[in-house]
């Protein structure tokens, strides 16, 4: 044979053993953590969400490499979301979707004895494209393919505790770290959602749609958190979007409920009697579903709509799990009406910058743990 051909035969069976080499694992693997009520994982095995703030982990050994694997057909042409991951609590990587990328190295060179744990979040996406009726606004993951025929996934390290947590731009991370833009300055990681979650001991999913409330709708075509007729058009709390349901009986509830509404039902000053009406409704509904959860009804940190929101708690029944909480001059400070050039506290009067939205969780987790006692 000439060292020419031999050379070639080299690589082929090289890179046949290579592709031999590598393993798959799909989504819905029972090892793989998904934030369990910001992603639907359904049985062929795929991971979809939009909300930003949702993440996985992952943890692995024997592989020298990790990818996942997406399916983005449909998604927007354009950038429109951010995303980014850490392995082993080391420096965050970030990465920006379109709908032409289809798969998402995250970790190449590592050492095949070792124990990896990975977490990956949606940090931001825009609020303008469809995130509703025909999703152009979503991250679809496959799988996982790991290289080395030895690799393994592990049982996912996650906190005991489970929250849920319903809320608006303020939990979607919209201008933490100023106001330049969806994809510059807003991050789902940065809230105090996080900073509660850790207090109490609980992985998160933060269902935080831009503009939406108890009587009007978010941007990207999102429906307002509740309404009597249960449609996906109108009702938007036990949906992802239009075409995929949130289904508390199969997926299971959450330990702890927080709903924080009633901002963008105050700004664009909606009739109270009619605030009262749907988040009554909604709050009877999560009862249902849901009735061994604590739920937890939020006056919004500016103190937007809190008239019918005590009315509503003062109204159901006091059951134990069934909380009220009011943050009040603590909470409210600098984030009660937008002003041109922002203050100390927001870039825009209304929504928190990083560093108090750490108050605000610490705030929050104090109130929430007097009834809870986690230590």
């Amino acid at each position: 044979m000439k060292r020419e051909g031999r050379l070639l035969f080299l690589l082929v069976v090289i890179g046949i053993i290579g592709g031999c080499a590598s393993i798959k694992f799909a989504a819905n693997h029972p090892f793989w953590y998904f934030s369990e009520w910001n992603w639907h994982v359904d049985s062929n095995g795929i991971a979809q969400a939009t909300n930003s703030g949702s993440y996985f982990k992952l943890s692995f050994t024997g592989s020298t490499s990790v990818q996942i694997s997406l399916d983005q057909s449909g998604s927007y042409p354009q950038p429109f979301m951010t995303v980014s991951w850490s392995i082993n609590d080391g420096p965050e990587q970030f990465s920006t979707l379109t709908s032409s990328v289809q798969s998402l190295t995250l970790a190449t060179q590592l050492s095949q004895n070792s124990i990896y744990n990975i977490t990956f979040w949606i940090i931001n996406s825009l609020q303008s494209i469809d995130r509703w009726d025909s999703p152009l606004n979503f991250i679809r993951i496959r799988s996982v393919q790991f290289s080395g025929p030895t690799a393994r996934l592990l049982p996912a390290t996650t906190r005991p505790g489970r929250l849920m947590i319903y809320w608006d731009s303020i939990g979607e991370g919209v201008n933490v770290e100023g106001c330049l833009g969806d994809l510059r300055t807003n991050n789902g990681r940065e809230t105090w959602a996080f900073a509660l979650a850790e207090a109490i001991n609980s992985e998160i999913s933060m269902i935080g749609w831009g503009g939406q409330g108890y009587t009007v709708g978010g941007g990207g075509n999102v429906p307002q958190l509740w309404s009597a007729s249960g449609s996906p058009q109108t009702s938007a709390w036990n949906h992802y979007n239009a075409k995929l349901v949130r289904n508390f009986t199969q997926i299971g509830c959450p330990d702890y409920v927080l709903c924080g509404h009633g901002t963008n039902d105050g700004l664009q000053h909606r009739d109270q009697n009619l605030v009262y009406t749907q988040a009554y409704g909604w709050f009877n509904a999560m009862r249902s579903a849901c009735p061994n959860s604590w739920i937890f009804l939020v006056v919004p940190f500016g103190l937007f709509e809190e008239e019918p929101i005590v009315k509503v708690y003062n109204t159901v029944a006091k059951n134990g799990k069934n909380v009220l909480i009011e943050l009040k001059g603590s909470g409210a400070e600098g984030l009660t009406r937008f002003v041109s050039g922002g203050d100390l506290q927001s870039c825009d009067g209304i929504h928190p910058l990083v560093w108090r939205d750490g108050q605000l969780g610490a705030l929050l987790a104090a109130r929430v743990n007097k009834y809870l006692n986690i230590q």
